[in-house]
């Protein structure tokens, strides 16, 4: 196991491990995906489960929320981080489930900065600065037009996202790059 996916295992509880074996699963959406890792070391991917709107756990307790007179949006999150540590570089894929019509984009633009401060904090208690890129991934249950392809790379926009639609699968080595 590389020391970028042993911090990442360390910083995260495991509480928000994503334990539903090779699947990507949103039960609020009704939707999954098989993660396939093919050419991907296993002991480099660490996977959590973010939005944990389902478990009833409140991720941001000192937040206000909407209902408590809160702003609107302030708690969002994407629904699964997945890092993975190839070609010796370290890999933060956002990914965010939307069945029908909703927009992806901004519950994974409101992550990019939690996945910034969880970084900047290991680097300010001294314990090394960690280089990563980041990747914004969202899936939908409808099929689109094929901007990508599965048997390709995934071609990212200029502000590194992605949407994929339809589909059973979710390649990871196709998403690394």
């Amino acid at each position: 196991m590389s020391v970028e996916i042993d911090t990442v295992n360390r910083i995260f509880s495991d509480a928000f491990k994503n334990d539903s074996d090779g699947f990507l699963e949103e039960e609020g959406e009704n939707m999954r995906r098989k993660l396939i890792k093919r050419g991907v070391d296993d002991r480099e991917i660490s996977i959590f489960r973010l939005d944990q709107n389902n478990n009833k756990i409140d991720i941001f307790p000192y937040l206000k929320s909407r209902r408590g007179g809160g702003i609107n949006g302030l708690k969002r999150i994407c629904d699964f981080v997945i890092f993975v540590f190839h070609a010796n570089k370290l890999f933060v894929l956002l990914i965010e489930m939307k069945k029908g019509r909703g927009d992806p984009k901004e519950q994974l633009d409101l992550t990019v900065p939690l996945i910034e401060f969880i970084f900047n904090r290991v680097e300010i208690l001294g314990l090394g600065k960690t280089e990563y890129t980041i990747r914004k991934i969202g899936i939908s249950d409808r099929v689109g037009k094929r901007t990508t392809s599965y048997r390709g790379l995934v071609q990212y926009d200029g502000n590194n996202y992605v949407k994929l639609d339809k589909n059973e699968y979710l390649y990871i080595n196709e998403l690394l790059h």
